[in-house]
C-alpha cells in the first residue's frame, strides 16, 4: 500500500472491493486498527501484483470513541449499501454511493471480528462468542 494512502503506516485490518462496470477499475475501501476508513480506486487491468498506489478519493472514520479498529468491511451483493465492523462492539451502515452514514447497531458486548452479508442480512462473529443476525436495509 503506498504510503499516500496510508500515510500512518497502520495496520490494514478490513479490506473489500468493488468492480466499477465496464471501465476496468475497482472501488477499494481500507480499514484500519484507528478510526479512519479510506476509499481509492485502482486499475483493474494490471497483470502484475503491485501496491496500490492510488490516490485517496475519500476519507471518513469510524467514530468510535473506547475502541477504535476496523474489523470487517462487506459490500451488499448489489453493491448499494457498506456494512462496517468495528472493534467498539458496533456494525455500521453507509450508502456507497457518497460513503453517507445510514445507522449503527450495536449487537454484541465484545469487538466483532468478522462479518457476511446476505441480501439484507448482516451476519456478525463476535469475541463474546454469540453470532448475530441483523435485518439492514
Amino acid at each position: 500500500l503506498g504510503n499516500n494512502l496510508n500515510p500512518q503506516r497502520m495496520p490494514i485490518t478490513a479490506i473489500a472491493a468493488k468492480l466499477k462496470d465496464n471501465n476496468g477499475s475497482l472501488t477499494v475501501i481500507i480499514g484500519s486498527t484507528g478510526q479512519n476508513i479510506f476509499v481509492t480506486k485502482v486499475s483493474a487491468d494490471s497483470s502484475q501484483d503491485e501496491a496500490i498506489s492510488s490516490p485517496v478519493l475519500q476519507q471518513f472514520e469510524c467514530t468510535a470513541k473506547s475502541k477504535p479498529g476496523i474489523s470487517d468491511i462487506e459490500i451488499r451483493p448489489d453493491g448499494k449499501i457498506v456494512h462496517i465492523s468495528c472493534w467498539d462492539f458496533r456494525l455500521r451502515t453507509y450508502k456507497f454511493s457518497g460513503f453517507v452514514h445510514l445507522g449503527t447497531l450495536a449487537p454484541h458486548i465484545k469487538s466483532i471480528v468478522s462479518m457476511r452479508t446476505l441480501n439484507n442480512l448482516v451476519v456478525c462473529a463476535s469475541e463474546d462468542g454469540i453470532v448475530s443476525v441483523s435485518t439492514m436495509y
